[in-house]
């Protein structure tokens, strides 16, 4: 068995669009701390409406964020897209990459 997994999911963001800015650094900035710690990688699209993230990472370390985002108020309506095992990291330099607001989600 193959312990390297991965999450993509989609979720509706619970964030007032003015406080939008702040949310999504404080959440950037918590995450990658996490996600090395987590020894996950992974990367995160926010459109102002939509969260999409790809997580990768030892499968009780997805297990683990899985669970927190499921409680996260700022995350309704997730949606997963796809989840599984995979053979090689695809964001293995980043532990969250995120290039800022993106129009398409």
């Amino acid at each position: 068995m193959n312990d390297l997994t991965f999450w993509m999911y989609i979720s509706t963001a619970n964030i007032p669009r003015t406080d939008a800015a702040q949310a999504i650094d404080a959440i950037v900035r918590v995450s990658r701390g996490r996600n090395a710690a987590l020894k996950v990688t992974g990367a995160l699209i926010f459109s102002g409406e939509l969260f999409a993230q790809l997580i990768e990472g030892p499968a009780e370390s997805i297990f683990e964020l899985r669970s927190s985002i499921a409680r996260d108020e700022r995350h309704g309506d997730i949606l997963t897209m796809a989840d599984g095992e995979q053979n090689r990291r695809e964001f293995a330099d980043w532990s969250l990459a995120y290039a800022g607001s993106s129009l398409f989600v």
